[in-house]
């Protein structure tokens, strides 16, 4: 039977995966021409729920890193990154990687020379937002992603042990809210948000305050990556100066996540997955009946 702990860090192999695992993987790169580097920070829903069955599963023994489907045709380096304790990182990955000045430290000497692109949803996000910051990224991609872990004291201290236990550690508790981090450095951060989930505006209203911030609100209410799987790499793999206008095209309106996806990836990539997904549902209807 299984059961669900009051929260991850009651799981015993989550720490002997902590202290033993890597817990990152590198792809060495396809092309000679391009200088880009991605890394991929991992959510919270990297395993769910928090048993001892589903964290065997997805990380002891399926060795998951989200974003493994979305890596850009061309690249120099991508790093994937995931942390164990769901605690946005801030015991970094590992036994000797573990804080966030170590982790920066080591990703600072993977991508060196390379032009970094970070990308991450959820917590993942604020991961690729504060990494992005403090690396000078060339961009980051941020979807539904926190810039402040400040509300979660207030309101889920039972489910978050590590930010209590840094609560009162000025070491890691200035990376509690990121807003400064990112105030000072130039790095532009591309944050795609749902409008309407209640999880989200909080953060949104910290985010949009922020100078170097670009931000898209679509019209949705559920937490998480906002943009159709198709139109992921597309996404990544566009100019700043495209993805500034196309912000400034859709500012301040509620963007269709459809009508979003035939700007970025075009009308017949588009129509080809809205097919896909109309004969799945009519498949399930059939084999239902």
């Amino acid at each position: 039977m299984s059961v669900t702990m009051r929260h991850q860090l009651d799981i015993p192999e989550v720490f002997q995966v902590y202290q033993n695992h890597k817990n990152f993987e590198i792809i060495e790169g396809n092309s000679s021409k391009s200088r880009d580097c991605y890394i991929f920070f991992s959510s919270h829903g990297i395993y769910f729920p928090n048993t001892p069955e589903e964290f065997k599963l997805k990380v002891i023994e399926g060795n998951r890193f989200e974003w493994k489907r979305n890596i850009p045709k061309s690249y120099a380096k991508v790093i994937f990154l995931r942390d164990v304790f769901k605690q946005w990182y801030l015991e970094g990955i590992n036994g000797e990687i573990n804080s966030i000045e170590k982790l920066a430290e080591f990703l600072k000497q993977e991508s060196q020379g390379l032009d970094i692109i970070c990308i991450g949803s959820s917590a993942g996000g604020y991961a690729a937002t504060l990494f992005g910051a403090l690396l000078n990224a060339k961009k980051v991609f941020n979807f539904s992603g926190q810039f402040s872990l400040i509300p979660y004291l207030e309101t889920e201290r039972d489910l978050h042990p590590l930010l209590v236990k840094h609560e009162f550690n000025p070491a890691v508790n200035q990376y509690f809210n990121i807003s400064k981090f990112i105030q000072n450095s130039s790095t532009p951060i591309l944050y795609l948000y749902p409008g309407k989930c209640e999880q989200d505006i909080p953060q949104a209203r910290v985010a949009t305050s922020l100078n170097n911030v670009y931000d898209f609100k679509f019209n949705d209410g559920s937490h998480g990556c906002t943009v159709l799987p198709i139109s992921l790499m597309d996404l990544f793999e566009r100019s700043l100066d495209s993805l500034v206008k196309l912000q400034r095209a859709t500012q301040g309106k509620f963007i269709n996540t459809w009508l979003f996806s035939l700007r970025v990836s075009g009308f017949p990539k588009t129509y080809n997955y809205f097919l896909s997904k109309i004969y799945k549902i009519f498949n399930k209807k059939i084999f239902k009946k």
